[in-house]
């Protein structure tokens, strides 16, 4: 999955502002989630793992959701403010 979010912005010419936080979004995404695996997939996985595991999940709809609004182009000030929230969310859950 994460590989058509990726592919989505190889596709896009220029780089723009959008373009640019949906990316490093994407690469903080896959950063926190290879952090997670290493983590909470254990025997004994830390209290906190389900609602990281939530928070994670629903930053990946967003940023599909991203994805999907710059493959159709137009603003998607909705969309960066989602993966923003979700970057907030996900952050207080991996302290």
């Amino acid at each position: 999955m994460r590989v058509l979010v990726c592919s989505a912005f190889l596709v896009l010419a220029g780089c723009t502002s959008p373009v640019k936080r949906v990316a490093t979004s994407q690469n903080s995404y896959d950063f926190l989630v290879a952090r997670y695996n290493e983590t909470c997939r254990v025997d004994l996985p830390p209290p906190n793992c389900s609602a990281w595991q939530k928070s994670l999940n629903a930053w990946e709809t967003h940023l599909h959701e991203s994805a999907r609004a710059l493959k159709l182009g137009g603003g998607l000030p909705r969309q960066l403010a989602a993966i923003k929230a979700d970057e907030k969310a996900t952050e207080k859950v991996t302290k």
